[in-house]
């Protein structure tokens, strides 16, 4: 049998089958095998931490999602891919019906990554929350004509206005001569409102 350990192929050359022979001519090397659907998920492990291998279609690994090392049997039985919404999916869904990493963690539907980073699925960085808690805690959207969040541009003599939304209102918080002032001003409300699921402005 091939000496290449997972290859059932007869041994020929070298110890190697034909197509594994031919490969270490090549390259040099035994090429990895091109990931499909069909192969198991797989983890790695570091300290206290899990890392679940996330791959695209093609099979080429684009990331990677972290739980606790505790958390590993709650995973296991899954399989995993990056959403588009750049949240870690459940490929089909858990048995409780969850379609996401966090809600199976948590065993919720709504669950606030605090530090807004999807891939990082430790349980301290997870917390329950209601829908209008967790998308006060999105980071500013991409494209905008801010980089803040909660920062608008306007024509006129006084360039930036601030705003937050709260319970599906949008409240004025005033215009600013400068970006940053209206994001303090936005920062000053998302704390007010927003307590401890605020997601404030870098100055």
């Amino acid at each position: 049998m091939c000496k290449v350990h997972w290859c059932k192929g007869d041994d020929g050359k070298l110890g190697y089958c034909n197509r594994h022979y031919l490969q270490m001519r090549r390259f040099g090397k035994i090429l990895p095998i091109a990931r499909n659907r069909s192969l198991p998920q797989e983890f790695e492990f570091y300290g206290n931490d899990c890392h679940i291998l996330l791959y695209d279609r093609s099979g080429n690994k684009i990331a990677s999602a972290v739980v606790d090392r505790a958390d590993y049997e709650i995973v296991k039985p899954y399989k995993y891919n990056f959403s588009g919404r750049k949240y870690v999916r459940i490929s089909g869904k858990s048995k409780e019906g969850f379609a996401f990493l966090h809600q199976l963690l948590l065993h919720t539907r709504w669950v606030d990554h605090i530090d807004g980073d999807s891939l990082n699925n430790r349980r301290l960085n997870l917390r329950p929350c209601t829908n209008q808690q967790n998308q006060f805690n999105q980071k500013p959207q991409r494209g905008g004509l801010s980089r803040y969040k909660g920062v608008v541009l306007q024509d006129r003599s006084k360039p930036y206005y601030a705003r937050i939304y709260l319970d599906g209102m949008c409240i004025y918080l005033g215009s600013f001569l400068t970006e940053k002032e209206a994001a303090l001003a936005y920062n000053e409300a998302a704390e007010k409102y927003f307590g401890e699921f605020a997601c404030l402005n870098i100055l």
